[in-house]
C-alpha cells in the first residue's frame, strides 16, 4: 500500500499495481456482458416503457408475434426481451 495526497490536501491510501486483484479483462478471459430480460407484455397488456427503453417499435412487437401465430394480443400472457437472445413468448393456457 502506498499514501498518496490529493489535490485538495486530503490523504489517501492505494493499493499498488501488483497487489490488484486481476480481472478478465486483465488477463485476455474473454466474457459476455450480461443483459437482464425485460418484460414487453403482461397479461396482454404492451408495456411502451420497455419498448422504448430498447429502442423498439410497437409494430416491430406485434410483427414477432404473428411470426409466431399469435394474431391478437389476449392470447399472450407474457412476453420478455433479452438482447441477443430475442423474444420469450408465454400465451394463456387454453
Amino acid at each position: 500500500m502506498k499514501l498518496i495526497q490529493t489535490v485538495d490536501g486530503t490523504m489517501s491510501v492505494m493499493q499498488k499495481s501488483d497487489k490488484e486483484t486481476p480481472n478478465r479483462k486483465n488477463l485476455n478471459i474473454s466474457f459476455k456482458e450480461k443483459s437482464i430480460p425485460t418484460i414487453l407484455i403482461a397479461n396482454g397488456e404492451i408495456i411502451q416503457e420497455n419498448l422504448s427503453k430498447h429502442a423498439l417499435r410497437k409494430q416491430w412487437l406485434l410483427d414477432q408475434l404473428m411470426r409466431e401465430n399469435i394474431h391478437n394480443l389476449s392470447e399472450v400472457s407474457y412476453v420478455e426481451y433479452e438482447k441477443g437472445k430475442g423474444l420469450f413468448i408465454q400465451k394463456f393456457s387454453q
